[in-house]
């Protein structure tokens, strides 16, 4: 599998690398990382690349910003020896260390999970997965029901387990992070966890006490009916991967598909909203 690699230069960094990540992700784009001179990289598969969504999406930004940018092919050997030589571990709140299997253990009291670094979304270095992370955390799912739609490398999932989950039905659409998934699963020595290839459709015909939505704001629209009709009545969804500014938009979206707002966080310009079934 090749990916490519888009570097974005543009100044200031912020908040137009947070804005480009976010424009990005919704053009198929899966990971993202800055460089030692703060410069944007942003991978895609090769195949799922549509030059056509990208250069109109630089076309509209660049009525309001000057910028540079070029695009190149990664292979994969060299592309998984640079992802390991950038990941570092990640600590939330004190509670939990997320981990490559290279790295040694941090914490001395605590969860931790080892997730293998390979080019799937979510190893606990982005604001939305450490938000969603913090929350489980102070709210543990012991003896819930749980989805986890756009599961990446299972690390919500495998959380929820390590939490005491009953049940964790993760649902991914990408062939190469179902892989990573199921594998990070095994690291971890979960048994509840089922990894599903799909999208709303392979939500199984069941309800939930919990859906974790970690996805952008456009699968997020399009899923909101879908995580209602799989939410037991008083059941949390829990959703994040997008924008503050974002908030008012999918807060009233959730309330037309029987959600209630109940709270929020944010860490750096990134949200996470927590609602209920009614």
């Amino acid at each position: 599998m090749k990916y490519l690699e888009l570097s974005i230069d543009v100044i200031p960094r912020e908040p137009w690398n947070e804005i480009f990540i976010s424009d990005l992700s919704e053009v198929g784009f899966e990971s993202f990382q800055e460089d030692e001179d703060g410069c944007l990289k942003a991978y895609i598969q090769e195949a799922n690349y549509n030059e056509t969504h990208v250069t109109n999406l630089f076309n509209q930004r660049k009525k309001q910003i000057d910028f540079t940018h070029k695009i190149q092919l990664l292979e994969e050997q060299n592309w998984n020896a640079e992802w390991e030589s950038q990941f570092d571990p990640v600590l939330v709140d004190d509670k939990l260390e997320i981990i490559a299997p290279f790295h040694k253990s941090i914490l001395k009291q605590g969860l931790s999970i080892v997730i293998e670094p390979k080019m799937t979304f979510g190893t606990g270095h982005h604001q939305t997965t450490y938000l969603i992370c913090s929350y489980l955390l102070n709210f543990p799912p012991k003896n819930l029901d749980v989805l986890d739609m756009g599961t990446g490398t299972g690390v919500l999932a495998i959380l929820t387990e390590l939490l005491e989950a009953r049940m964790i039905k993760a649902v991914e659409i990408e062939e190469w992070s179902v892989e990573n998934a199921i594998e990070n699963v095994q690291r971890n020595n979960c048994s509840r966890i089922e990894v599903l290839k799909g999208s709303k459709e392979q939500i199984p015909t069941i309800q939930f006490d919990l859906i974790l939505a970690n996805i952008n704001k456009n699968v997020l629209r399009d899923q909101f009916p879908s995580y209602s009709t799989h939410m037991k009545l008083g059941g949390s969804l829990l959703i994040s991967g997008f924008f503050t500014t974002d908030d008012e938009e999918l807060i009233q979206l959730a309330n037309k598909n029987d959600f209630k707002f109940q709270s929020r966080n944010e860490k750096d310009g990134w949200s996470m909203l927590q609602f209920v079934r009614l």
